[in-house]
């Protein structure tokens, strides 16, 4: 009787875990090439990457070279994206499919199971790769607070976002920290989670949850818990502007002061402005009135002007305005915080 050695056997597995991995590394290979988007450009430079999008006049692609990069939409030529995109043109429309070069010059976009429309690149007012995409930045910033804490210490802030053709996901948050010659003067945060939903032409309905400490101000623990309507009031390649009201509960825990409780409303906007020399304006506001005590609102508002000053990398500068008509006893009704940051958009 004949007996095989064992070695042969490990041979015999591991060629085939050899293959598999082959295959496997094959596969995403493949994955990786058909991500690869191709631009040219009017000067005839071409440039390859992974689309994310394009709106506002600029078109974003994320390079192996240079990270994510925005190029001027007025100087493409041509864009090729084998991956399903969805489409709005300027007169209306929303079309869905593949991107490629048309005849003199057009983009021609393919629907499945379609014919081809051939468009004039002028026309195309946004695009958005169909399934979800993500997006955010990450700022570090020095800055100086005035109010019940006064002090110079740091800000660390970031925004995650996850969009796809009819919601959106955002997730945000604000670390600030400081110290005075004797002792720590400020240590608070917040956060934010909202939820969009599209449900025709420009509206959408929200649900948001937004919490904050700050032991300055005797908070153990504040919540906002809101839901509501929405709409898209302005989408330009110049300016965003979008607003939200609805009803909210709002839970206070304070470490010293009796906990209390109430239903509010929330009336919330973000807008956004492009300004000359390459600066943009973004502004964030909240606005939470107690429904119970017509005295007693909060407000909250949270601006800066930025420029990129390489790519990715944005300098910043912002105010944070945290006010309360009705503060606890021996507390101020404002807090503001001015920053200088350096922030990366990803």
């Amino acid at each position: 009787m004949n007996v095989h050695p064992t070695p042969h056997r490990h041979r015999g597995r591991t060629s085939h875990l050899v293959r598999l991995a082959a295959a496997l590394v094959i596969v995403a290979a493949a994955g990786v090439a058909r991500a690869d988007e191709t631009v040219l450009l009017k000067s005839g430079d071409k440039v390859t990457g992974t689309l994310k999008s394009m709106s506002k006049k600029k078109l974003q692609l994320d390079t192996k070279y240079a990270g994510v990069i925005d190029i001027d939409w007025t100087l493409v030529t041509s864009l090729t994206c084998d991956r399903p995109v969805t489409l709005w043109t300027t007169d209306g429309r929303e079309l869905g499919g593949t991107l490629s070069a048309g005849p003199n010059g057009a983009l021609q976009i393919a629907p499945a199971g379609g014919p081809p429309v051939d468009l004039d690149l002028a026309t195309v007012r946004k695009i958005r790769l169909q399934g979800a995409s993500w997006g955010g930045f990450l700022d570090v910033a020095v800055r100086d607070t005035e109010g019940n804490s006064s002090t110079v210490g740091a800000l660390l802030s970031g925004e995650l976002v996850r969009t796809t053709e009819i919601n959106e996901i955002k997730l945000k948050g604000i670390f600030r920290y400081g110290e005075n010659q004797s002792s720590v003067s400020e240590a608070n945060w917040y956060t934010l989670g909202r939820y969009r939903h599209d449900i025709g032409g420009p509206m959408f309905v929200y649900g948001s949850a937004e919490f904050m400490q700050d032991r300055f101000k005797d908070i153990d623990l504040n919540t906002i818990l809101s839901a509501g309507l929405g709409a898209t009031l302005l989408e330009e390649d110049w300016a965003d502007l979008s607003a939200e009201a609805g009803a909210a509960w709002v839970r206070n825990s304070f470490s010293v002061t009796p906990d209390e409780d109430h239903v509010a409303g929330r009336v919330a906007a973000d807008a956004r402005v492009a300004l000359p020399l390459g600066l943009e304006f973004i502004d964030n506001l909240v606005y939470v009135p107690n429904f119970e005590t017509t005295n007693d609102w909060q407000l909250r508002n949270d601006a800066n002007i930025g420029t990129e000053i390489v790519t990715g990398w944005k300098a910043k500068l912002g105010m944070i305005l945290e006010y309360d008509n009705e503060p606890e006893p021996e507390r101020q009704k404002d807090d503001e915080t001015y920053y200088v940051g350096l922030g990366y958009k990803f």
